[in-house]
């Protein structure tokens, strides 16, 4: 296959993994049919699977796609916290930044996939848990770090009753 056309197919299919969590727009109870905790994890693992099989085939391109696109994710990414999609965003330009640093002549297909498969996990691992640190999901408590005027900051833990 040509180079345009795998850039291509690589650009697409790293924009589906990226917008999992778009919101829609018809919010309606009875249009909106949640998926199952084992169909999630299935998503995701193989969004996973894919964007570490993109990654092994051309390093350097999907880790400047990626670059190009995380802004994008972060920003369209709807009921999270600030810090949650700020992490989220510095999480994905991580992996981003050691794709496009490989060097492809000392690290073998397999390699680049086994790290790859292994930063997504670490990448929803963080997002998880700063969401749940946040209080993103519906918990009763939440720890934040706030700003302070004078220059520093306060680390803010809440309860609701």
């Amino acid at each position: 296959m040509c180079k345009p056309i795998k850039k291509l197919i690589l650009t697409i299919l790293l924009i589906f993994p990226l917008t999992l969590s778009a919101e829609s727009i018809f919010n309606s109870e009875e249009n909106s049919e949640k998926f199952s905790t084992f169909e999630t994890i299935l998503l995701a693992e193989g969004s996973f699977l894919a964007n570490a099989w993109l990654a092994s085939e051309d390093p350097h391109a999907y880790g400047v796609v990626l670059a190009l696109l995380a802004p994008l994710a972060a920003a369209g990414e709807g009921n999270s916290s600030e810090t949650t999609k700020w992490v989220g965003l510095i999480a994905a330009e991580s992996i981003a930044i050691y794709n496009i640093g490989i060097d492809t002549n000392k690290k073998s297909k397999s390699d680049i996939f086994k790290k790859n498969f292994i930063a997504w996990h670490l990448f929803a691992a963080t997002i998880g848990v700063t969401g749940y640190i946040m209080g993103d999901f519906d918990s009763e408590q939440s720890l934040s770090l706030k700003p302070n005027f004078n220059g520093g900051a306060n680390l803010v833990y809440s309860k609701r009753f």
